[in-house]
């Protein structure tokens, strides 16, 4: 099926949710009309878990969203349609042309502000949070302390809801023992 609207194929980056409908073969929509048109067969839905598990692990670089939720991540063409061919995904006819930038131009699209943090630099990051939970008295296992995390980033003049302060912590005590082990 024929996009509706080309600029798609135009972007620097998609939503995981544009990017999901597109490898669909599907125009964007809201996931709650992912399962609304039949000729789709649910791919939609199935493509954004995969893409949200991807850059979950690290797998498929992504910008993240500045209000932190997951569907706001921002995933560049090039690299959705570079890791669907490599899962051997059936890339729709309209993505399999998505240009690759030249190196000059990521040099100049990505400055260190921009890139995509990879699964070590987040594990590193995460081991500092545990590291600086301590000295503070935080448990970050614990139920209270992504209410007091979320606290004190209030203090700090920039807040992070509880929700995303959890969500963060979840993934403590993996990239402790992974830091461990290396």
């Amino acid at each position: 099926m024929p996009l509706s609207d080309p600029e798609y194929l135009r972007r620097e980056t998609w939503s995981l949710i544009e990017a999901a409908c597109l490898l669909a073969d599907t125009d964007p929509v809201a996931p709650d009309q992912f399962d609304r048109n039949p000729s789709t067969g649910g791919r939609p839905a199935h493509y954004y878990s995969n893409l949200k598990d991807a850059t979950d692990a690290g797998i498929l670089g992504c910008f993240e969203s500045r209000t932190g939720r997951i569907a706001e991540r921002r995933v560049p063409p090039w690299e959705v349609v570079k890791w669907a061919r490599a899962r051997g995904d059936n890339v729709p006819e309209q993505l399999r042309d998505v240009p690759e930038p030249t190196p000059a131009a990521q040099t100049a699209e990505a400055t260190p502000a921009e890139k995509p943090i990879t699964l070590t630099e987040r594990n590193t990051l995460l081991v500092i949070i545990a590291a600086l939970c301590k000295p503070c008295k935080i448990k970050y296992e614990e139920r209270g302390a992504p209410v007091d995390i979320a606290r004190l980033t209030e203090q700090l003049g920039a807040p992070v809801s509880d929700d995303t302060v959890r969500r963060v912590l979840a993934r403590i005590t993996d990239a402790v023992e992974a830091r461990s082990k290396g």
